[in-house]
């Protein structure tokens, strides 16, 4: 469960970063879509000094979580129509309450 609650966590934002940001979509999406492909116990290593060598069982938990959900929340939030940025922007909407009401209603994701 903690394992799931981080990788969905993890995933969840870097996501969103990666899929409203043309930039990081640019350079870093055709890495994430590799590093997905990888086998997961070649990233294992790599993952495994974050969580100390007690975290094993987290390590490969958040590895199965964190791509789908990553790649998932990326491609929903690509997929937002412009005309709602550019209504937020007529309304004078601040960041954080685009982010609040166009990203996290019910429609987009």
């Amino acid at each position: 469960m903690q394992a799931f609650a981080i990788g969905t966590l993890l995933g969840g934002a870097l996501g969103l970063l990666l899929g409203l940001s043309a930039a990081a979509r640019t350079w870093l999406e055709p890495l994430i879509i590799a590093f997905n492909g990888v086998p997961k116990i070649v990233l294992y290593p790599v993952l495994l000094p974050m969580f100390s060598l007690s975290g094993a069982k987290v390590v490969m938990g958040v590895l199965f979580a964190l791509f789908p959900v990553l790649i998932n929340v990326a491609a929903g939030a690509r997929n937002i129509p412009a005309v709602y940025w550019k209504l937020g922007r007529t309304v004078q909407a601040s960041r954080a309450q685009m982010l609040t009401h166009i990203v996290w209603s019910g429609e987009v994701i």
